[in-house]
């Protein structure tokens, strides 16, 4: 992993804290090259690349609230033509002309694993020669992306050439902290075995139908997780996953309608209300995983009420967690063992501050390269999601965007029918 991050000390912990149950968290260390950026000859001028949707109105606020006078507006509202344009922009080598300018680099869509080679010029190394120029060409840049930096960590040094990075990602942190309590639960050992995995239809997304590619859960996380920590075991004995899981004991039962579950790797049909289900799913370690996404309030409720059902059944007090992305207010989502995850926080204010050469220090809330890193997610006391960004016991290689085309080929291209 890249270790050639310069040493600054900063003052995060505290803000961090806030996200753990059990402390302080890894910081990662920060580069300072962004940080002697000197204002004096910058111009109001803004070059805005985004594919928000609503980025037209942002612009024209900014202008009529007069933070920038003009304001030179990209917009690709789909990942796959943002890449294509700001490619075409690179190769053009455009950007060499924006001298003392504001850029802000906006991608919310983020970013997608993707094999590569020592030919391949990926977004990352695009960007990390669009930014250093931009920087010596006197410009300030803010950098905005929907991707957690836990998936790119060994290609991040771009960010040593950004005054601020935004992350509006709450999905993958909320899957890698979770992640993060099954490996303190077993004793920090990243191999999990005897866990159960309870999840909804969102989460698998009808798994039934479309197999485990079609649940980018179990495609960007699950699978390559288990592939990552046990692949010596994998490559050696040419386990299959339904064999993996057996031997490790973990169970999976994803919701399917009503009381009833599908269990993939046996390939079964069970149902909840059974006198022998708390039997089944009894393990060292149980867990729950639901989303709201795109789901009605009735939906995300009778979810809820069935699994707290299961809870009571199986007098085991296992964590319930809800990527609640439709911000639903649910009396059972403050129970204890309840744990949810909002959408992202507002960050028009911080785009106004930094346009107006205010301190951004008081945004810096979360481990990162940039100088400052904030996570776009709410902060407060009882806050359970956490920045693991420089644990390297628990790296996962299969979370990276970027691999070798080897190293794609074994975490994504496995046999659907396990």
């Amino acid at each position: 992993m890249k270790k050639n991050h310069i040493k600054f000390i900063c003052c995060m912990i505290v803000a961090i804290m806030f996200f753990s149950l059990h402390g302080a968290l890894p910081i990662q260390q920060k580069s300072v090259l962004a940080d002697s950026q000197n204002t004096s000859t910058m111009t109001d001028t803004l070059y805005y690349f985004t594919d928000y949707n609503n980025c037209s109105s942002r612009k024209n606020r900014l202008i009529q609230d007069g933070i920038i006078s003009e304001c030179n507006l990209y917009y690709w509202n789909t990942r796959e033509l943002f890449l294509e344009n700001i490619s075409n922009f690179y190769a053009n080598q455009e950007y060499t002309n924006i001298q003392d300018s504001y850029v802000i680099f906006e991608m919310l869509n983020g970013y997608y694993p993707v094999s590569c080679n020592e030919n391949t010029t990926s977004l990352f190394d695009i960007l990390e020669d669009m930014f250093s120029t931009l920087k010596e060409n006197g410009c300030k840049i803010m950098f905005i992306f929907g991707t957690d930096e836990l998936r790119f960590y060994n290609d991040n040094s771009f960010l040593d050439y950004v005054d601020i990075h935004i992350n509006t990602d709450v999905f993958e942190t909320f899957i890698s902290s979770i992640f993060y309590y099954l490996y303190e639960g077993n004793d920090y050992n990243r191999k999990l075995e005897n866990v159960t995995f309870l999840l909804d239809q969102r989460i698998s997304f009808d798994i039934m139908t479309y197999g485990y590619r079609g649940s980018l859960f179990f495609y960007w996380y699950f699978i390559p997780y288990f592939r990552d920590v046990y692949r010596s075991e994998i490559e050696a004995q040419d386990l299959s996953s339904y064999q993996l899981f057996n031997q490790k004991n973990i169970k999976i039962y994803c919701h399917v309608g009503e009381d009833t579950f599908y269990d993939p790797v046996n390939d079964n049909v069970v149902c909840s209300s059974s006198n022998i289900f708390s039997n089944e799913i009894e393990n060292e370690q149980i867990c729950s995983i639901g989303s709201t996404y795109m789901v009605t309030p009735f939906d995300a409720e009778e979810w809820i009420d069935l699994i707290l059902d299961i809870r009571t059944e199986s007098n085991i007090n296992f964590p319930i967690y809800i990527h609640n992305y439709s911000n639903y207010s649910i009396d059972e989502y403050s129970l204890p063992y309840v744990y949810t995850a909002g959408p992202n926080t507002y960050y028009f204010g911080i785009i106004e501050d930094f346009l107006s050469d205010a301190d951004l220090t008081t945004y810096d809330n979360w481990a990162g390269r940039c100088i400052i890193t904030h996570k776009a997610i709410p902060m407060n006391p009882n806050g359970w999601m956490i920045s693991i960004l420089n644990d390297d016991e628990y790296y996962i290689n299969g979370w990276q965007l970027l691999t070798n085309v080897n190293d794609y080929n074994y975490y994504f291209n496995y046999s659907d029918t396990w």
